[in-house]
């Protein structure tokens, strides 16, 4: 899905934003090209009522794209 989505926008700017604990996902968001832009507190707020700290990542148009 990665690989159709970054070709298919590769003239597209990519933003997108995912929480900070979940390593697996920022993983393979680098892997394709995108990088941290900035972290935000208070994003949302989890079940357990406690604040989450989220990731905005980007990946600029013709940014070139890893073999996954």
């Amino acid at each position: 899905m990665m690989n159709h989505l970054t070709y298919k926008y590769r003239d597209c700017d990519l933003e997108l934003t995912v929480l900070e604990d979940n390593a697996s996902a920022i993983r393979i968001y680098k892997k394709y090209g995108f990088i941290e832009t900035n972290r935000e507190y208070g994003y949302g707020i989890k079940s357990d009522s406690k604040n989450v700290m989220c990731v905005h990542m980007v990946r600029h148009k013709f940014s070139h794209i890893a073999n996954p």
